[in-house]
């Protein structure tokens, strides 16, 4: 599974990350730290990360939600790389 783009929803609290995998039509889950064990490896790595209350998994997307008081941009750079995508530390971005 890998990360095609991310995009707002019109909750502030909620990201779309949409994946290049989908899932055979009409299933969804809905995964918080109460039933984490059912969900994916990914999807478990992503409720591990501070600030992350849910992820919503249907079609082609998931919907990741946080706990409003975390900033978007320090989850979702953990989110990507729970996807095995590179991450750029703010310092180093910095340098360059």
């Amino acid at each position: 599974m890998k990360i095609k783009a991310i995009e707002p929803t019109p909750s502030p609290n909620t990201m779309k990350v949409i994946l290049n995998e989908v899932l055979p039509s009409g299933a969804r889950n809905n995964y918080t730290n109460e039933n984490k064990e059912q969900a994916p490896m990914q999807v478990q790595e992503i409720l591990k990360i501070e600030g992350i209350k849910g992820v919503y998994h249907v079609a082609d997307f998931l919907a990741v939600e946080r706990n409003a008081k975390y900033d978007w941009k320090v989850l979702l750079q953990q989110v990507r790389a729970v996807f095995g995508e590179e991450v750029v530390e703010e310092s180093e971005e910095q340098q360059l």
